[in-house]
C-alpha cells in the first residue's frame, strides 16, 4: 500500500528471478499500461521499474507487474492511493498585535485561517493552554478562530497565542492583551447643618 499526494512522482520496482528471457508487462486495475505520457517504464539490472511522473487522483488503483518466460508466469501487485495535497495552515487575517480594554468588558480575539481540514485550534495565555469555561468561550467555524474573554479582569493581561495545526504543519499568531481597572468615581456628600439660634 502506497499513499502519495497529487503531483508527487512515484516509482515501482519488481524484483524477480527465473530463466531469461523474461517478458515484463504492467497493468493498472487489470488494464495494460503503455510507456509514455504520465508513465515511464525501464529495466535496471534485470529489475523492471514503472514511474508515475506526476500523480493525479485518477492514478489511484492496484498496479500489477506481470513476468513471463518459456516455463511459466507470475505477477505481483501493490495498491496506490493518491490524495489531495495537504495545505498547511496560514493566517489570512490576524488579530491586532495589541488589544486594550476596561475591566468587566468582553474581549474578543479573532483570526481567519486557510489550509486543509481537519484543523485543530488551541489557545494559550503566556504559554499556558486555555479551554472553554465560564471565563473563556472558544469557537472555530468557517475558518474563523475566536477567543472571547467573557468578563475581563486585570489578571487577564498577557500574551495570547492562537495555534492552528493540521496534517501539513502548524501556524501561530500572538496578541498582547491589556486590561485596565475601572475608574471609581467617589462622591462625597456633605451635609451642612445650619444652626439657627435666637
Amino acid at each position: 500500500m502506497v499513499d502519495i499526494s497529487v503531483g508527487d512522482s512515484v516509482e515501482l520496482e519488481c524484483h524477480m528471478t527465473g530463466s531469461l528471457p523474461i517478458k515484463v508487462t504492467w497493468s493498472k486495475d487489470h488494464k495494460d499500461i503503455r510507456s509514455g505520457g504520465n508513465y515511464k517504464m525501464s529495466c535496471v539490472d534485470n529489475t523492471p521499474h514503472l514511474t508515475i511522473l506526476k500523480a493525479a487522483k485518477a492514478d489511484s488503483g492496484r498496479y500489477f507487474c506481470h513476468a513471463t518466460n518459456d516455463i511459466g508466469k507470475d505477477s505481483c501487485s501493490t495498491e496506490i492511493t493518491v490524495k489531495e495535497r495537504k495545505i498547511p495552515p496560514t493566517f489570512t487575517k490576524k488579530p491586532t498585535e495589541t488589544l486594550e480594554d476596561t475591566e468587566g468588558k468582553m474581549v474578543k480575539i479573532e483570526a481567519r485561517l486557510a489550509g486543509s481540514q481537519p484543523m485543530t485550534i488551541n489557545w494559550f495565555k503566556d504559554d499556558s493552554e486555555r479551554h472553554n469555561s465560564d471565563h473563556y468561550d472558544m469557537s472555530f467555524k468557517s475558518n474563523v478562530a475566536v477567543l472571547c474573554i467573557k468578563s475581563s479582569e486585570v489578571s487577564d493581561c498577557g500574551r495570547y497565542t492562537c495555534k492552528a495545526t493540521n496534517e501539513a504543519g502548524t501556524a501561530t499568531c500572538e496578541v498582547t492583551v491589556t486590561i485596565t481597572g475601572r475608574s471609581m468615581l467617589l462622591l462625597l456628600v456633605y451635609f451642612v447643618v445650619f444652626l439657627h439660634r435666637k
